[in-house]
This record gives structure tokens, sequence and C-alpha cells, in this order.
């Protein structure tokens, strides 16, 4: 006679548990750094550094996916989660430096998580960067990823993507301005 599989039932989270737990976590609770799985990968002084999060949920198949922004005061510490609803860690992006704004984005009938990078290079070129975030059978990944806009005090260049179901991906540059090399 053969055992039955050992069978895990994990708790379900709210978005507002998971606001908790991290709050709890940069006050010190060690359980809650367990159940996020760190994902500050720092010390606890640290973690009290990040001068933004913000937290918003997707739905698909019935599982409630929170997206979750770290925004630090030291910008390569930066990072986006993707949790299920059960804590389960999806996707830890650590590539975020800069000034970052959370966007949820809606192509046809299917949502998407997305992160707006914004910095400076050199003090002259300033860049917006887009990443978009897909998730398929429980596993999350980056999409997309492209420069959305560079200026500098000469210079200003936009790419603007569209979208319509069933043709390809359309993508429209747009540049004013004197070029120029770095």
């Amino acid at each position: 006679m053969r055992k039955p599989a050992p069978r895990y039932d994990s708790k379900k989270v709210t978005g507002n548990e998971i606001v908790k737990l991290l709050d709890s976590y940069i006050n010190g609770d060690e359980k809650a750094e367990n159940r996020l799985k760190d994902p500050f990968e720092l010390n606890i002084l640290d973690a009290k550094r990040y001068r933004k999060v913000e937290i918003d949920s997707l739905q698909f198949d019935g599982v409630t996916y929170f997206g979750v922004l770290l925004q630090h005061k030291q910008p390569e510490n930066n990072k986006f989660l993707i949790y299920d609803d059960t804590l389960g860690l999806l996707l830890h992006d650590k590539s975020l430096s800069g000034s970052l704004n959370y966007k949820r984005l809606t192509v046809g009938d299917k949502q998407f998580f997305s992160v707006i990078r914004q910095y400076s290079v050199k003090n002259i070129v300033n860049v917006e960067y887009l990443k978009i975030y897909d998730i398929k059978s429980n596993r999350a990944a980056i999409a997309f990823e492209n420069y959305t806009e560079v200026s500098s005090p000469s210079l200003l260049a936009k790419m603007n993507t569209t979208f319509s179901k069933g043709n390809p991906l359309k993508l429209n540059f747009r540049l004013w301005g004197e070029c120029f090399s770095l």
C-alpha cells in the first residue's frame, strides 16, 4: 500500500498582509523576513532606508499576484518583486537603478506589471526605460524592456509601442533636435 503524497496547504495572503509583513521586517521581525524570502538582502538597518514602496495586484486564472516595488535611497538597492497569493516569490528583479515608477499596463484583455526607470547619464542625457513583466503558468518573467525616451538640452527621442490583437507589435520613433555621441 502506497502512502499518499504529502499535502502542503499555504495560507493565501492579501495586499494589506504583505504591507504589514514588510513593515514588520523593516522593524526587525525575523519571521516576516522568512515569509518574504528576504527580498532586501540587506541588514535590517539598511532596509529602513527604503523611501518608496508600492504594491499592486493582478488576477489570472483565480490566482492573485502581487507586484512590490521597493525604491531605496541608494538606487543600486532598488527591487521589483512578484509574489503569488501564498507568498511564493516568482520574480526578484534587482537591476532597477534610478528613480522608479510603477505602472499597470493592459494590452487587449491581458494585464501586466511594469516599471519605468528614469535616470541621467553623465548628467547630460536623461533616460526613461520601460520593463514589462508577464505571468504565465505561475511563473513571472520580463516580457519586454527598452528605452522609451532619451533627452538632452538639444535632443528629444521618443519610442511608442502600439499593439492590436492579431497584429504584430509596432514601434514608432520620433526624434527632435541634434544628435550627438557621448
